[in-house]
């Protein structure tokens, strides 16, 4: 009996057992530092857009245990096309509409491969991935866009003062009174809940779980609120995004408990092997997303060298400056897909460019070398030598390598 109870246990709570271990791992090993308020406000502005996508995520594994594999392109794509728009000086709201009717459009498109074509929701999301992802490109160019829009970056999280006002600030205190009264808030709220639901299960007699043990849970959980409360309220407050996200979690809840689609859904638990293997499909689907990121700015890079090789200056500043990415990673990851290094790289396409004049044309060295960036045609001869074992006018003369 007890080793059932420790098993259910064990797998009702798994996810959550999970997040505790990693929690306390990280605080261990970074001495505590992930738990600074800055780093929580931090974390919570920074992927306050997963938690978006995965509680709608959740409405497609519960309705037939699907996974949108294009949610994160048509986030891309919409969101460039917003970015595009903000740039170009547009009205922050009118693009904040366009990038909802885009998704709204999206969905109704792909739904109705799914609903009515019966093509698997699978090989349609799988389709609406490449094709988004590829769309999203056309629209930035392959480049970055950076939104500079203070009130964008304000109401949506992102800038420096993406929090809510402290509408009952105390100057004496330091903590924001307006994220402390609001935790308290929410946390009576949800024991004032529970204990409803317990009073009610109790008359109907269908008590699902021992009332204790769920007042008990309550109260833990009220405890979590403040202190994450006060976590908060000891930086800046509340920040935008986790508005954002508490109202698209009511929303959510509200469809799922009080509409008849909501109540048709089978249980949550009941997709526990399903989700597992979602998420193995989803880690999975993510290196590879990764791995074509990665080979697709270093092919922009070869266009690059190809397009400019007979250009002096050209430097892995320059190029990193282009591709929006830092030179490290670039270095790193150009020398993983080509075999070498960026500098090695240019070299080599300059001197297959040179052989190829010096095998068509009767141009002088110094004419050459320009040609191909060189601006010292001593060095350009140097560079030749090194690379093939010959000069430039004696591999013309003979007409091959030796």
């Amino acid at each position: 009996m007890k080793t059932g109870v420790v098993s259910s246990f064990f797998q009702k709570y798994t996810m959550i057992l999970a997040l505790i271990v990693v929690v306390i791992f990280f605080a261990f090993t970074t001495d505590g530092k992930i738990l600074y308020a800055q780093n929580i406000n931090n974390l919570i502005s920074q992927n306050a857009y997963v938690f978006v996508l995965a509680t709608g995520m959740l409405m497609c594994i519960l309705t037939g245990g699907n996974i949108d594999l294009a949610v994160g392109s048509v986030v891309c794509f919409a969101g460039g096309v917003g970015a595009v728009m903000l740039k170009s000086g547009l009205n922050v709201w009118i693009a904040v509409l366009a990038m909802l009717v885009i998704g709204l459009l999206i969905g109704y498109f792909q739904g109705f491969w799914i609903a009515w074509i019966s093509v698997p929701p699978f090989i349609a999301t799988l389709a609406g991935m490449y094709a988004f992802r590829g769309l999203s490109n056309v629209v930035l160019n392959g480049y970055a866009v950076a939104i500079n829009d203070k009130v964008f970056l304000n109401v949506f999280g992102g800038g420096a003062d993406c929090y809510v006002p402290d509408f009952f600030k105390v100057e004496s205190v330091a903590l924001n009174a307006t994220c402390l009264i609001g935790g308290a808030i929410v946390a009576l709220i949800y024991l004032a809940t529970t204990i409803s639901g317990v009073i009610k299960e109790k008359k109907l007699g269908i008590a699902s779980e021992n009332p204790v043990i769920k007042l008990v849970k309550a109260v833990v959980i009220c405890i979590i609120i403040m202190v994450f409360a006060y976590i908060l309220a000891s930086y800046k407050g509340i920040p935008s995004g986790l508005v954002w996200i508490a109202a698209v979690m009511l929303i959510y809840n509200y469809l799922l408990n009080n509409t008849a689609i909501g109540k048709a859904l089978p249980d949550v638990l009941e997709f526990k092997i399903m989700l597992t293997d979602i998420l193995s499909r989803m880690q999975q689907m993510i290196g590879d997303v990764r791995s074509k990121g990665q080979k697709s700015f270093v092919l922009k890079a070869q266009e690059y060298v190809a397009a400019h090789y007979n250009e002096e200056g050209i430097t892995i500043e320059k190029i990193c400056k282009n591709l929006g990415v830092s030179s490290a990673y670039f270095s790193t990851v150009f020398k993983k897909e080509t075999g070498k290094t960026f500098v090695t790289y240019l070299t080599d396409y300059r001197m297959d460019k040179a052989k190829e004049i010096l095998m068509t044309s009767d141009k002088k060295t110094y004419v050459i070398a320009a040609e191909v960036g060189f601006t010292d045609p001593n060095y350009f001869s140097y560079v030749f030598k090194r690379q093939y074992g010959i000069t430039p006018s004696k591999f013309r003369t003979r007409g091959e390598i030796s």
